[in-house]
């Protein structure tokens, strides 16, 4: 999907929140469904206390951040979300301060 191809507020509507994110990270990591990135197994349990996946087959868990930018962050999916659409969508380049301010971080974050 490409930012200039979606208005704000439709972005706004698919990403309200953190969980709306992580699904749409999990439809584009997993789109035929799970697939253990450490045996190749279809078969994966949500684990309940943490957004982790276990393989049914090796027992391995597996975030659907692992792996990407999203990793051991502290910043909430749906800042990171609003910031690829305003980085998408900005013609020039946005400054972090600009930047900043549009998702309510501090600068040291937006950079």
């Amino acid at each position: 999907m490409k930012t200039s191809e979606i208005s704000f507020l439709e972005w706004q509507k698919l990403f309200q929140t953190d969980e709306d994110c992580l699904n749409y990270l999990k439809n584009q990591r997993w789109p035929n469904g799970f697939v253990c990135p450490h045996c190749g197994h279809h078969k994966g349990c949500q684990l309940k206390c943490r957004e982790h996946i276990q393989c049914n087959n090796c027992r391995k868990q597996v975030s659907v951040t692992s792996g990407t930018l999203f990793h051991s962050t502290n910043l909430p999916l749906s800042k990171w979300f609003l910031a690829i659409y305003f980085v998408g969508s900005d013609k020039g380049s946005i400054s972090t301060l600009r930047l900043s301010k549009l998702i309510d971080v501090n600068c040291k974050t937006a950079k």
